[in-house]
Protein backbone atom coordinates (compact mmCIF):
# COMPACT_ATOMS: atom_id res chain seq x y z
CA UNK A 1 0.00 0.00 0.00
CA UNK A 2 1.59 3.10 -1.32
CA UNK A 3 2.58 5.87 1.97
CA UNK A 4 0.16 8.54 0.92
CA UNK A 5 -2.95 5.98 1.22
CA UNK A 6 -1.56 5.15 4.80
CA UNK A 7 -1.43 9.23 5.65
CA UNK A 8 -4.85 9.85 4.58
CA UNK A 9 -6.61 8.66 7.73
CA UNK A 10 -4.16 10.33 9.96
CA UNK A 11 -4.62 13.16 8.71
CA UNK A 12 -7.89 13.27 8.92
CA UNK A 13 -7.61 12.13 12.88
CA UNK A 14 -5.44 14.95 13.62
CA UNK A 15 -7.40 17.32 11.83
CA UNK A 16 -10.68 16.38 14.28
CA UNK A 17 -8.82 15.51 16.97
CA UNK A 18 -9.80 12.16 17.03
CA UNK A 19 -8.13 9.67 19.27
CA UNK A 20 -7.72 6.75 20.96
CA UNK A 21 -9.36 5.46 24.26
CA UNK A 22 -7.39 3.74 27.15
CA UNK A 23 -6.41 1.04 24.50
CA UNK A 24 -2.47 0.49 24.42
CA UNK A 25 -1.29 1.43 20.57
CA UNK A 26 -1.13 -1.17 18.51
CA UNK A 27 1.65 -2.21 15.43
CA UNK A 28 -0.94 -0.02 12.82
CA UNK A 29 -0.85 2.79 15.67
CA UNK A 30 2.98 2.91 15.83
CA UNK A 31 3.31 3.16 12.00
CA UNK A 32 0.65 5.42 11.63
CA UNK A 33 2.42 7.87 14.41
CA UNK A 34 6.38 7.48 12.45
CA UNK A 35 4.47 8.11 8.89
CA UNK A 36 2.31 11.22 11.01
CA UNK A 37 5.88 12.43 12.31
CA UNK A 38 7.94 12.39 8.68
CA UNK A 39 4.47 14.14 7.12
CA UNK A 40 2.43 16.10 9.26
CA UNK A 41 3.25 18.98 11.47
CA UNK A 42 5.33 16.99 14.81
CA UNK A 43 1.98 15.58 16.45
CA UNK A 44 4.21 16.02 19.77
CA UNK A 45 3.49 19.13 19.22
CA UNK A 46 -0.33 18.72 19.36
CA UNK A 47 -0.94 17.12 22.40
CA UNK A 48 -4.47 15.17 22.36
CA UNK A 49 -7.37 17.70 22.03
CA UNK A 50 -4.75 20.83 21.66
CA UNK A 51 -5.77 23.37 18.79
CA UNK A 52 -5.21 25.14 16.77
CA UNK A 53 -3.33 22.59 14.70
CA UNK A 54 -1.76 22.71 11.26
CA UNK A 55 -2.18 19.69 9.07
CA UNK A 56 0.37 19.17 6.21
CA UNK A 57 -0.14 17.19 2.87
CA UNK A 58 1.58 15.24 0.85
CA UNK A 59 1.10 18.48 -1.83
CA UNK A 60 2.94 20.66 0.30
CA UNK A 61 -0.04 22.29 1.25
CA UNK A 62 -0.81 23.57 4.85
CA UNK A 63 -4.38 23.93 6.51
CA UNK A 64 -4.99 25.66 9.99
CA UNK A 65 -7.51 24.34 11.87
CA UNK A 66 -8.18 26.71 14.40
CA UNK A 67 -10.75 24.58 17.16
CA UNK A 68 -11.71 20.95 17.38
CA UNK A 69 -13.96 20.25 14.78
CA UNK A 70 -17.75 19.99 15.75
CA UNK A 71 -19.64 20.15 12.59
CA UNK A 72 -17.98 18.14 9.54
CA UNK A 73 -19.07 18.46 6.83
CA UNK A 74 -17.83 15.49 3.96
CA UNK A 75 -18.20 16.87 0.55
CA UNK A 76 -18.05 13.74 -1.29
CA UNK A 77 -18.75 10.05 -0.94
CA UNK A 78 -15.26 9.29 -0.53
CA UNK A 79 -14.95 11.98 2.15
CA UNK A 80 -18.26 10.52 3.41
CA UNK A 81 -16.10 6.82 4.26
CA UNK A 82 -13.12 8.53 5.64
CA UNK A 83 -15.76 10.63 8.28
CA UNK A 84 -17.78 7.60 8.84
CA UNK A 85 -14.56 5.60 10.04
CA UNK A 86 -13.42 8.23 11.94
CA UNK A 87 -16.04 10.37 13.73
CA UNK A 88 -19.35 9.38 15.34
CA UNK A 89 -22.54 11.29 13.43
CA UNK A 90 -23.67 13.47 16.12
CA UNK A 91 -20.70 15.48 14.67
CA UNK A 92 -21.10 15.22 10.85
CA UNK A 93 -23.64 18.63 10.23
CA UNK A 94 -24.62 16.92 6.92
CA UNK A 95 -23.34 14.68 4.15
CA UNK A 96 -24.02 14.45 0.54
CA UNK A 97 -27.17 12.52 -0.69
CA UNK A 98 -25.60 10.50 -3.59
CA UNK A 99 -23.04 9.06 -0.40
CA UNK A 100 -26.27 7.28 0.97
CA UNK A 101 -25.83 4.80 -2.51
CA UNK A 102 -21.85 5.67 -3.14
CA UNK A 103 -20.32 5.27 0.60
CA UNK A 104 -20.59 2.71 3.73
CA UNK A 105 -23.70 4.22 4.55
CA UNK A 106 -25.76 2.39 2.92
CA UNK A 107 -25.07 -0.35 5.55
CA UNK A 108 -24.87 1.99 8.66
CA UNK A 109 -28.61 4.06 7.61
CA UNK A 110 -30.12 3.93 11.26
CA UNK A 111 -26.77 5.15 12.51
CA UNK A 112 -26.95 8.21 9.77
CA UNK A 113 -30.38 9.26 9.80
CA UNK A 114 -29.90 12.20 11.77
CA UNK A 115 -27.34 14.06 9.96
CA UNK A 116 -28.67 16.96 7.30
CA UNK A 117 -28.12 16.21 3.67
CA UNK A 118 -27.66 17.96 0.23
CA UNK A 119 -27.85 18.00 -3.44
CA UNK A 120 -25.23 19.34 -4.53
CA UNK A 121 -21.67 20.42 -2.83
CA UNK A 122 -22.41 24.21 -3.56
CA UNK A 123 -21.47 27.26 -1.45
CA UNK A 124 -24.89 27.97 -0.07
CA UNK A 125 -26.54 24.27 0.94
CA UNK A 126 -23.30 23.98 2.74
CA UNK A 127 -22.50 26.79 4.41
CA UNK A 128 -26.28 26.31 5.66
CA UNK A 129 -25.40 23.54 7.97
CA UNK A 130 -22.46 25.94 9.62
CA UNK A 131 -19.82 23.61 9.09
CA UNK A 132 -16.67 24.46 11.22
CA UNK A 133 -14.62 21.80 8.75
CA UNK A 134 -15.36 21.03 5.12
CA UNK A 135 -13.15 17.34 3.88
CA UNK A 136 -13.45 17.86 -0.17
CA UNK A 137 -12.14 16.25 -3.16
CA UNK A 138 -9.64 17.67 -5.85
CA UNK A 139 -12.12 17.18 -8.27
CA UNK A 140 -14.88 18.56 -6.01
CA UNK A 141 -15.87 22.71 -7.63
CA UNK A 142 -12.54 23.98 -6.85
CA UNK A 143 -15.31 27.82 -6.68
CA UNK A 144 -17.40 25.88 -4.03
CA UNK A 145 -14.20 25.37 -1.74
CA UNK A 146 -12.84 28.90 -2.29
CA UNK A 147 -16.30 30.61 -1.58
CA UNK A 148 -16.40 28.68 1.73
CA UNK A 149 -12.75 29.43 2.68
CA UNK A 150 -14.32 33.09 1.82
CA UNK A 151 -16.62 32.86 4.30
CA UNK A 152 -14.01 31.64 6.96
CA UNK A 153 -14.60 27.71 6.80
CA UNK A 154 -11.72 25.71 7.31
CA UNK A 155 -11.74 22.86 3.89
CA UNK A 156 -9.63 20.47 3.45
CA UNK A 157 -9.19 18.94 0.33
CA UNK A 158 -7.79 15.58 0.29
CA UNK A 159 -4.73 14.63 -1.39
CA UNK A 160 -5.04 12.58 -4.29
CA UNK A 161 -3.91 9.35 -3.49
CA UNK A 162 -1.74 7.08 -6.20
CA UNK A 163 -2.11 3.48 -6.44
Amino acid sequence: MPRSALFLPVVLLSACGAGGGEQAPTDADRGASVLADARADSPSAHPPGAFPRVVRLPSGESVSVPAQPRRVVPASATAVDLVAALLPPERVAGFPEQALDYSCLHDLPREWAAPARFYAYLAEPVLALRPDLVIADRWNQPETTERLREAGVTTLVLPEVAR
